[in-house]
């Protein structure tokens, strides 16, 4: 069995009552009851955590990261990144992925950044929702909705960006940060399931805890944001764990930003509890 990640939380968001409680039910008892001690594949540490502790299954769990196939080769060359701050966000317009605190944090950033732009990139459900904000709060100038893009305007337009931004309550594993890393593109998200992994804090991105503010502290306020993010390089030294197989470092580290640990990838296969 591949599990991607827990919907225990997300269930509520999306069903009635009975519904949502129907549905943490059959993933988690139900699947208990049905794969009983069969080898599962986790997409994440964080996955393979929580199903063990929240889904109780018993089985082997193996964390295969996926993986996907850079576009950077096959685009156009870029000319330059935006000269004015400009944070791109790729996703589905869903409640759980919180595009709505995003655009929210805007105003405080403008303040600082009158130049700032944000660009939504997807569609979905709360798409209605999120221009609501846009136009209640003023922002039109700042905030551009763009739905759905073919791939390759999705991927010219995040190779623009300074840095994206990932509110998402939880993931699997963050597929589109690793797609913005492979294109020069760093991403601040919070310290949650599947973001945590696929996110070297300080080095690919920056992870937030909970209590803090999407705008405060700003990484769009450091040394290195001021030089309008300085380009991915590969290099010699290829990154361990995750990131290995698109294999891009930070070029040029700014004191900004710590430095990872390094060594916190965990085993990929556990048995029993954990």
């Amino acid at each position: 069995m591949l599990i991607h990640h827990v919907h225990q939380d997300q269930f509520a968001l999306y069903l009635p009552p009975m519904a949502a409680r129907l549905g943490r039910w059959l993933e988690s008892k139900g699947s208990c009851l049905v794969y009983r001690d069969r080898t599962i594949i986790a997409v994440s540490p964080s996955t393979r955590m929580g199903a063990r502790r929240r889904l109780g299954l018993k089985g082997d769990i193996v964390v295969i990261p996926p993986g996907f196939e850079s576009p950077a080769a096959t685009l156009a060359p870029l000319k330059s990144r935006s000269k004015t701050p400009r944070i791109v966000c790729v996703g589905r317009l869903v409640a759980h992925k919180s595009v709505a605190s995003i655009v929210a944090a805007v105003p405080e950033l403008v303040g600082e950044f009158p130049g700032l732009e944000l660009h939504i990139v997807g569609d979905g459900t709360e798409r209605p929702a999120i221009e609501a904000i846009v136009s209640d709060l003023d922002l039109s100038d700042h905030v551009v909705v763009h739905g759905a893009l073919s791939t390759p305007d999705r991927d010219q337009l995040m190779r623009t960006a300074w840095m994206s931004v990932n509110a998402s309550k939880g993931e699997g594993w963050g597929l589109s940060v690793v797609e913005a890393n492979s294109l020069g593109v760093p991403v601040l998200a919070y310290q949650r399931p599947g973001l945590r992994d696929s996110i070297r804090h300080g080095e690919t991105g920056w992870l937030l805890d909970d209590a803090e503010a999407l705008a405060r502290p700003s990484p769009l306020s450091s040394e290195i944001w001021k030089m309008r993010a300085r380009p991915w390089q590969w290099g010699r030294e290829r990154a361990s764990g995750p990131l290995s197989s698109p294999g891009r470092r930070w070029g040029h580290r700014s004191s900004a930003c710590s430095r990872p640990s390094g060594a916190a990838w965990p085993s990929h296969r556990t048995t029993g509890a954990m």
